[in-house]
């Protein structure tokens, strides 16, 4: 078999253009039939308009191939993006559930906005607290926000009432962490009101 030479994306219509030609001639009698190769009509099917039509046919069949693979690459571009979207939002749910564990406990302190957290951190707020301005998970650690709950009320009246000054005053009181008197302005500072109103009474007899 002969090596015919082709085009890429041509080589089926190569090959028939290479097939070779043959002429047929009655004998004069009229009684056979004489058969020998015709070289000089070229590629045979160049002949018909229908050639034009096929290299036509071809060429659209190229740009559509180098249009799928354009397109693929594309989509292969697209599906490594979406991948390492979804290793990064598989991190932050790990950094999520990680955080989300535990409560962290926020203690405001005395008669003012000032909050502690749990974790270490400082939050401020004009009016109420953490639980009427609709935070529910601490702004720094991210765990659930609990609120600390307050001193514990006193059984009676007589736990909180205070004894009378040195000079024998009566009218007493404690808030914002201090104990004093209104009269004579002795007072005893604290950490808390609690504290301040104990430190007091354990310093003054009562009379």
């Amino acid at each position: 078999m002969r090596n015919i030479k082709t085009r890429e994306g041509f080589e089926f219509w190569d090959k028939v253009n290479a097939l070779p030609h043959y002429a047929f001639l009655l004998s004069p009698s009229g009684k056979s039939v004489q058969k020998f190769e015709d070289k000089a009509m070229g590629n045979w099917i160049d002949v018909h308009e229908a050639q034009k039509i096929v290299d036509q046919a071809q060429d659209r069949i190229s740009e559509l191939r180098d249009e799928l693979g354009a397109a693929k690459g594309e989509y292969d571009r697209a599906v490594n993006k979406l991948d390492d979207l979804q290793l990064r939002l598989s991190a932050a749910d790990q950094r999520i559930d990680d955080f989300a564990g535990g409560e962290c406990e926020w203690h405001r302190e005395a008669d003012s906005g000032i909050w502690n957290s749990g974790c270490g951190e400082t939050w401020s707020f004009h009016e109420d607290g953490p639980e009427e301005n609709g935070m529910n998970f601490c702004h720094s650690c991210g765990k659930s926000l609990v609120v600390a709950c307050d001193e514990e009320e006193p059984d009676s009246d007589d736990d909180w009432r205070m004894n009378p000054c040195k000079q024998g005053h009566r009218d007493v009181g404690a808030a914002g962490s201090v104990a004093h008197c209104y009269q004579c302005d002795e007072k005893i500072e604290a950490a808390t009101t609690q504290e301040a109103f104990e430190r007091w009474n354990a310093t003054h007899p009562k009379q």
